[in-house]
């Protein structure tokens, strides 16, 4: 084999079959998830309007973990049961789904989108604190850009809503936050697919006797049509196919960098509001999203050269 014919194997080997370089798709995972996430509490209000929280949850996790199944017997895996992802689920799904589920009939979509915009200086603050990651300059100035771009956002924005429901919102970006250092630790080395097919096995046995309780002493007659085809997009959407992309872009990517893309999602949530509830967009908006944009493009430009 020549040089040259050894040069192009090479370069056809770091390509997927879709002409995306390797070194770009933890990138490109979570820009999917940031969508995903970023649409998840518009899609979440709209479900809630007739479904109450656990039943939701326990739909959308039931639904995940049956697609999630088939797939984990295709590629003849099981799912991660370890009492270290029975720790992630506790955060990740319970007490994250929980708190957003409950602040979001509190407040607002766009309230919750903006709250939660502080979850990826948590990551980068618990990242560097708890699993020696350091923040590299490009990055320190990304996530100012990103952090700056989310600060103009908020000021051009009404943050209405109750106290309670706002600090409800609070608490899951916290959760979030713990999760994602806690499932760094799991994911590294492992297939995402079968360490979230574990972490949605624990997440619905808590799940699923809390939604027996609602569905005894609620009225759940008045579910409609919306609430059904919301609950189907968030079980494959920001449950199953967001979360695989995060554990995909966690496996390959410092969680301080992937702290960096979750910035997108504010900007995502910004724009859901305002087609499908009619929140209308200022200019500040636009001005804080394209700093948002400005950060992550800065914060993994030197890392992706």
């Amino acid at each position: 084999m020549t040089s040259d014919e050894a040069a192009i194997r090479a370069v056809a080997a770091s390509r997927t079959r879709r002409g995306i370089p390797d070194r770009h798709l933890p990138a490109a995972a979570m820009v999917g998830a940031a969508i995903l996430w970023g649409s998840a509490p518009v899609a979440t209000k709209v479900a809630l309007g007739s479904v109450t929280p656990f039943v939701l949850s326990s739909v959308r996790w039931t639904l995940s973990l049956a697609v999630l199944a088939v797939l984990l017997r295709r590629s003849g895996m099981r799912p991660v049961i370890e009492l270290r992802v029975a720790g992630t689920a506790l955060f990740g799904m319970v007490a994250f789904t929980v708190l957003f589920s409950y602040g979001v009939q509190r407040t607002t979509a766009a309230n919750t989108t903006l709250i939660h915009a502080a979850t990826p200086m948590l990551i980068a603050i618990l990242a560097a604190a708890f699993l020696g990651e350091s923040i590299s300059r490009a990055g320190g100035l990304g996530i100012a850009l990103s952090i700056a771009g989310v600060g103009v956002i908020v000021g051009g924005a009404t943050l209405g809503g109750s106290i309670l429901g706002n600090l409800l919102v609070a608490g899951s970006a916290l959760s979030w936050a713990i999760f994602t250092v806690l499932n760094r630790r799991i994911v590294v080395g492992r297939n995402p697919l079968a360490v979230t097919a574990g972490t949605a096995i624990f997440g619905l046995a808590l799940f699923i006797p809390a939604a027996g309780v609602e569905v005894l002493t609620t009225d759940q007659a008045g579910v409609g049509w919306q609430a059904v085809a919301t609950t189907v997009y968030l079980a494959l959407g920001p449950s199953l196919s967001a979360y695989l992309l995060y554990g995909f872009a966690l496996s390959r990517m410092p969680a301080g960098r992937v702290a960096v893309w979750g910035n997108l999602g504010p900007v995502v949530g910004i724009a859901a509001a305002a087609l499908a509830l009619g929140e209308s967009i200022t200019r500040l908006h636009v001005a804080g999203g394209l700093l948002v944009f400005a950060g992550v493009w800065v914060g993994n430009r030197r890392s992706s050269s």
